[in-house]
C-alpha cells in the first residue's frame, strides 16, 4: 500500500459512521436555539430548554475525542505521516473558514484595532476572559478545539490503557489549576482570571468532554460490550441529553438570562452529567441501527453535518444583523443561515481544504520516502 492509498483508506476512515456527521448538525442547530428564542410563547418549558442550547458545544467536544482518537490514536497514522501533516490537516479543518469569516466580521464592525485583529486571529482570544467574544464571539471554542489539537498526541503518546487515560485528564485539570492560579496573580486581560472561567471556557476545565470521547473510541475498539438487540443506547443517550437540557432549564430559572451553566450545579451538569448520556447516544449511533441513525445517515444531513461548522460561525455576526436588519423571523434566520452555510462549504471551505490537503499529501509522500521500509505503512 502507498502512502496515497493509505491516506485515502485512513482520512475517511470515520466514514463508517455517517450518523455521527449528521449528528454534529444538531449540535450546531442546537447551538442556535441558544441565541434565538424559540417557542417561548407556546411552550415555555421547551423554549427554556433549548434556550441552554450551549449543551451542543459539549457534544461537539466529545466528537472531537472520539474522531481524532479513531482516526489517530487507533492506528499508525501519526507516526506514518508525522506531526507537520497531523497539524497541517488539524489547521486545514478549523483555521481558513475562521480567517475568512472572522475579517469579514472585523470589516462589517469596522473594528481596525490591532490587537483585537492580532487575538481572534491567532485563536489566541480563548485564554483571556476580556476579549474572549472579540470577532466571532463563539469563536471561544475554537481555542478549546486547538487546545485538544496540540495535546492529543501527547495523550496518545501516554494514555495506552484506561488507567493512564485517567491520570492524562487528572494531569490536564491539574494544569488548568496551576494555569489559574497564575491568572488569579497577574491583571492581564482576565488571563484565566478565575475557576468558573477556567471550567467554562477553557479545554483545561472541559476536558473530561473530549476525554469521554475518547474513552468511547477505547471502549467501541475493545469490542467489551455486545451490541443491544435493540437502540436502547441511542435513545437512553438522546433522552439524557434532554434531561440534561431540562436540569440545565431548571437550575437557570432563577437568573435574568435563564442559562444554568452559569452556577457550580450547571456546570456539573454540562461538562459531566450529560456527557455521559452524549457517549451513549455516540457509541449507539456507532454501533446501532435505528430510525434516528438512519435519518442522520442520509445524504441530507450528510450535507448539513458536513456544513454544520460554517453555520456554527455564521450564526453570530454580520449575518445575523442582515436577518434581523430585514425583520426575518427566527425560521427563516434558521433557513437562511443553513443555505449560506452549505454554499460557504461547498465554495470556500471545502475548495481551501482540498487544496491544504492535497499539498499535505504530496508533502507526505516525499517525506514517506526519505524513511526506512520499517517505518512504511503496513498493508
Amino acid at each position: 500500500m502507498n502512502f496515497k492509498e493509505f491516506i485515502s483508506k485512513t482520512y475517511f476512515s470515520v466514514a463508517k459512521y455517517p450518523a455521527l456527521t449528521g449528528l454534529r448538525a444538531l449540535a450546531a442547530y442546537l447551538v442556535f436555539t441558544r441565541h434565538y428564542p424559540v417557542l417561548s410563547e407556546t411552550s415555555p418549558t421547551l423554549s427554556s430548554m433549548l434556550s441552554q442550547g450551549y449543551l451542543g458545544v459539549a457534544v461537539f467536544f466529545v466528537l472531537s475525542g472520539f474522531l481524532i482518537h479513531q482516526t489517530y490514536g487507533l492506528t499508525r497514522r501519526l507516526a506514518d505521516e508525522g506531526l507537520f501533516v497531523y497539524f497541517g490537516r488539524r489547521f486545514a479543518r478549523i483555521y481558513p473558514l475562521y480567517f475568512v469569516v472572522c475579517v469579514a466580521t472585523f470589516l462589517y464592525a469596522n473594528n481596525y484595532e490591532r490587537f483585537d485583529w492580532i487575538i481572534s486571529l491567532t485563536l489566541l482570544k480563548g485564554f483571556f476572559a476580556d476579549v474572549i467574544f472579540t470577532g466571532v464571539p463563539q469563536a471561544w471554542s475554537l481555542t478549546v478545539e486547538e487546545t485538544f489539537y496540540l495535546s492529543a498526541p501527547i495523550i496518545f503518546f501516554f494514555a495506552k490503557g484506561w488507567r493512564r487515560l485517567a491520570l492524562c485528564l487528572v494531569a490536564t485539570y491539574f494544569l488548568g489549576g496551576v494555569l489559574t492560579l497564575i491568572g488569579d496573580k497577574i491583571d492581564f486581560y482576565g488571563f484565566f482570571e478565575d475557576i468558573y472561567f477556567t471550567l467554562e471556557w477553557s479545554f483545561f476545565g472541559r476536558a473530561f468532554e473530549f476525554f469521554a470521547g475518547i474513552g468511547c473510541s477505547m471502549l467501541l475498539s475493545q469490542r467489551r460490550i455486545k451490541p443491544f438487540t435493540r437502540p436502547i443506547a441511542t435513545y437512553v443517550g438522546f433522552a439524557g441529553v434532554l434531561f440534561s437540557l431540562y436540569l440545565l432549564a431548571f437550575v437557570g430559572r432563577e437568573r435574568t438570562d435563564g442559562l444554568g451553566i452559569f452556577s457550580p450545579m450547571g456546570i456539573f451538569i454540562n461538562n459531566w452529567f450529560s456527557v455521559v448520556f452524549i457517549v451513549l447516544l455516540i457509541y449507539g449511533l456507532a454501533t446501532e441501527t435505528s430510525l434516528f441513525s438512519k435519518l442522520l445517515s442520509t445524504r441530507v444531513f450528510g450535507l448539513l453535518g458536513k456544513s454544520s461548522y460554517a453555520f456554527y460561525l455564521l450564526q453570530q455576526g454580520p449575518l445575523q444583523n442582515i436577518c434581523d436588519g430585514n425583520d426575518l423571523t427566527v425560521a427563516e434566520t434558521f433557513g437562511v443561515t443553513i443555505l449560506v452555510s452549505i454554499l460557504v462549504y461547498g465554495l470556500i471551505e471545502e475548495p481551501i481544504n482540498h487544496v491544504i490537503r492535497k499539498w499535505l499529501v504530496s508533502f507526505g509522500t516525499k517525506s514517506i520516502r526519505l524513511s526506512s521500509p520499517a517505518e512504511l505503512p503496513s498493508t
